[in-house]
């Protein structure tokens, strides 16, 4: 049995489990394009339709354990949509994703769901580069916005770093 068949099943004994209704039950996708999330939880409410989104990326980087634990995170979201309406990463969601055996970063995890903590993540790319005339970079991974960028000083030549260039690095 492949991974990807592994993953389905676990949705299909998941929503059986909790008796979700059928027509809401998630379609499952693996994206090349999540850069940020390990997964994510999109809904449709004009359709009746969710998806769940798994990152490949992570798939090949931490395995299919790890991704398993994603995928758990991933449908408590859809099986509190589902059920309730409900989205979000409260106390009803956190619940439910440790019953599951899902993963969260530390700081929603806290002290209460410490188990469920995870910091394996994937490194971001910085795509916004501030490129000063003294030399100076600075990277992130988005560009400050206007009113950020007018309070920005350069951190070795203190010049205004409006005063410097933005460059995108593709790759």
């Amino acid at each position: 049995m492949t991974n990807y068949e592994a993953f389905r099943e676990r949705i299909d004994a998941v929503w059986k489990e909790y008796s979700c209704p059928e027509e809401l039950r998630p379609k499952l996708e693996w994206s090349m394009r999540l850069t940020r999330a390990s997964g994510k939880f999109k809904c449709f409410l004009s359709r009746k339709e969710c998806r769940i989104i798994l990152n490949h990326k992570a798939l090949m980087a931490y395995g299919a354990e790890r991704m398993m634990s994603t995928l758990n995170h991933e449908l408590a979201h859809a099986i509190l949509w589902a059920k309730h309406g409900y989205m979000g990463h409260g106390i009803r969601f956190k619940v439910l994703c440790s019953k599951l055996g899902g993963t969260m970063n530390t700081q929603m995890a806290g002290l209460a769901y410490k188990e469920c903590a995870d910091t394996r993540y994937l490194p971001r790319k910085s795509w916004a580069i501030y490129k000063c005339p003294c030399g100076a970079v600075i990277k992130r991974g988005r560009f400050y916005s206007y009113q950020q960028e007018n309070d920005l000083v350069c951190i070795k030549c203190d010049r205004p770093l409006t005063s410097c260039g933005k460059f995108r690095e593709r790759g």
